[in-house]
């Protein structure tokens, strides 16, 4: 996923196009508060019609992102270690 945020001051901006960018921030926010709420569902967010704040989400995502980097790291040394045992028996068989 790659999200793009443009914080640039534009002298042409309506307030159409100020409407419209608060509704893809809400939009946005709310994709990632599901995904968020999906992939954790011991997650602190529970349903309510609450604004969710985009940044505390964005850290919540983050650290989890990080964990899941750090489990994964941790699951490829252990699948690399089983890999070289399995060689080592099959030389010896």
């Amino acid at each position: 996923m790659k999200v793009t945020l443009d914080d640039s001051d534009s002298s042409s901006n309506t307030s159409d196009s100020s409407d419209e960018e608060m509704e893809k921030m809400k939009a946005m926010t709310a994709t990632l508060s599901q995904i968020f709420k999906n992939a954790d569902t011991s997650s602190e967010y529970e349903e309510s019609d609450e604004e969710i704040d985009p940044e505390e989400l964005c850290a919540n995502l983050l650290k989890k992102s990080m964990d899941l980097s750090r489990e994964n790291k941790v699951l490829d040394e252990k699948l690399t270690f089983i890999q070289t045992e399995r060689d080592e028996a099959m030389i010896k068989l």
